[in-house]
């Protein structure tokens, strides 16, 4: 998508803690190039801030942000809307969670159309390492089975597939990409050659965190389904950095798992879980609850006494 859906205002109204307080200094400031108060010291050696950095976020101006795609920062008027959320909670707790199903339910339809799926395909979970998890969980390994990853992969993820794995009896089979592979044809003509009658699940990067090479492209996401590889995609960095089209299949996966609180700048944690079609029945969330006869997505986003405020686009309140 082309932009958050969180971001309602771009032009934020001003950052009190952090606006400039140089005089006739104004929320406006935010569409001007940086001059040279705003540098820090050290002149052409260090790079000027980004245009508007100073007044859409409450990062600490003493502190460099360069790793976004880690935790991500949330602009100010987000972190205002979901305090008003989180006010509104502690006025009356009861009803808040008596309507919190609902609420969530509505916001996952307006994600599901940022991102041209379908809402009853979607769940929303906390970040991409919860929704591998309940992927994993979901479908069944046997003793002989294997599970493919890569040596490109998220190490959390990794071990997810590889304590899955243990649990069966299975086996994972890590297939080694060399980082100067020209292209994302190479890295897929890699993977399928791991391939073989054993491979029951194969958990890919959409976009590798440590390398930033593209492993599940559509191509590789079919070859694998036409052998009978069952696909979980981590794609923790796609929304609001690259098109995401979750119409048809989960993003041509099985099992299609995005976070929101990196480039589509949702408070923290807060993700998408995409699942095709025949694994919705037999998904099985991590913690069992009182919406799990309701089915697949409720039984997935339903905790109980959670914070479900993140995945809840800004509107006003009297809308919700």
């Amino acid at each position: 998508m082309s932009h958050s859906i969180w971001m309602v205002e771009m032009k934020n109204p001003g950052n009190p803690r952090t606006a400039p307080e140089r005089p006739g200094a104004h929320a406006d400031d935010a569409d001007r190039p940086a001059d040279d108060a705003d540098r820090p010291a050290g002149g052409a050696d260090r790079p000027a801030p980004l245009r508007g950095s100073s007044t859409l976020f409450t990062l600490d101006p003493g502190t460099a942000h360069l790793n976004h795609g880690s935790y991500g920062a949330v602009p100010v008027p987000v972190q205002r809307y979901q305090a008003r959320l989180r006010a509104e909670m502690e006025r009356d707790p009861d009803g808040f969670f008596l309507t919190a199903p609902d609420r969530v339910g509505r916001a996952r339809a307006e994600i599901a159309t940022a991102l041209g799926g379908d809402p009853a395909r979607l769940a929303l979970v906390t970040n991409v390492t919860e929704g591998v998890a309940v992927a994993l969980d979901s479908i069944p390994l046997g003793e002989r089975d294997q599970v493919l990853v890569t040596d490109h992969g998220y190490g959390v993820v990794t071990r997810a597939a590889e304590r899955r794995a243990a649990e069966a009896g299975a086996a994972v089979r890590c297939v080694r990409i060399s980082p100067h592979a020209p292209d994302a044809e190479a890295v897929a003509e890699r993977v399928l050659a791991a391939v073989t009658p054993r491979t029951r699940v194969a958990v890919l990067d959409l976009v590798t965190s440590p390398t930033a090479r593209t492993v599940a492209t559509p191509a590789l996401l079919a070859a694998l389904r036409s052998r009978g590889v069952v696909t979980v995609v981590d794609a923790a960095h796609a929304p609001g950095a690259l098109p995401v089209d979750l119409g048809g299949a989960a993003g041509g996966a099985d099992f299609w798992v995005g976070n929101l609180h990196k480039w589509a700048f949702a408070p923290r944690a807060a993700a998408v879980l995409a699942v095709d079609r025949p694994w919705r029945p037999r998904v099985r969330p991590l913690t069992f609850s009182w919406e799990h006869d309701r089915g697949f997505p409720r039984r997935v986003e339903w905790r109980g006494t959670f914070d479900y405020t993140p995945g809840w686009p800004p509107r006003p309140a009297s809308r919700c």
